[in-house]
């Protein structure tokens, strides 16, 4: 028990640390962006990440909430989360593609239409860590997690800023290096945890999943307005 106390307590400051490094990195990356692009850049990249981030929550879940409540995981379990959380994040893509002029009629701004449709491909990017992170979440591994979190949270303001500084790309230049860091960050979790799925798929499971997860959906509205 003393064990698992301290693991949880440094898991805890890992998440503390983990999150205020990357604020800082992205604070002081955004001194130099903010002198480089427009209020008008910022406010097409902001918009565009609303829109993609109500899409999402819509369609969230929150399934792997139930891998890290379980206290005896199955395989079964982590293949049918894996398979329902893909065949949802191919579904949001498609949905965010196919409403993105909406956004653009919403904000009056008709630039987003293009915007929005290439930051949705960060649901596709996302699916090899939508079971991983939850494992490693469960083995109270954030010290990986917020590593990889925060070098991602470095590259990204580090490629921006040189895009910004060296093209003429303006407000791609931030679309551009979050689609690259969510690719790597994603990718790596996945690699980190060391789990692959196959092709199993449990009806018991995902009974128990969906309706773990479907109590999070409202709480995620919540957070998101």
């Amino acid at each position: 028990m003393t064990s698992l106390t301290k693991r949880a307590g440094q898991s805890a400051l890992w998440q503390i640390s983990g999150g205020a490094g990357q604020t800082i990195i992205r604070l002081g990356a955004s001194v130099v962006l903010a002198r480089a692009l427009t209020p008008q850049d910022f406010g097409i990249y902001g918009m565009a990440l609303l829109f993609k981030e109500f899409v999402m929550r819509i369609g969230n879940l929150g399934m792997g909430a139930g891998i890290i409540a379980r206290k005896e995981t199955t395989e079964d379990d982590l293949c049918t989360c894996f398979w329902t959380m893909t065949g949802l994040r191919v579904c949001l893509f498609i949905l965010t593609f196919a409403t993105a002029p909406f956004a653009s009629n919403f904000f009056n701004n008709p630039e987003l239409t293009t915007v929005v449709r290439v930051i949705s491909l960060t649901f596709l990017f996302s699916i090899p860590s939508v079971v991983a992170n939850f494992l490693l979440s469960k083995d109270l591994r954030y010290q990986e997690i917020n590593i990889v979190r925060s070098l991602g949270a470095l590259f990204e303001s580090g490629f921006a800023v040189t895009l910004v500084t060296t093209t003429n790309l303006d407000y791609w230049a931030l679309v551009f290096a979050m689609l690259s860091t969510v690719l790597l960050t994603e990718t790596t979790i996945g690699l980190l945890a060391k789990w692959y799925p196959k092709f199993r798929f449990s009806k018991l499971s995902f009974n128990y999943l969906f309706y773990f997860g479907i109590n999070q959906l409202g709480n995620g509205l919540i957070v998101y307005l």
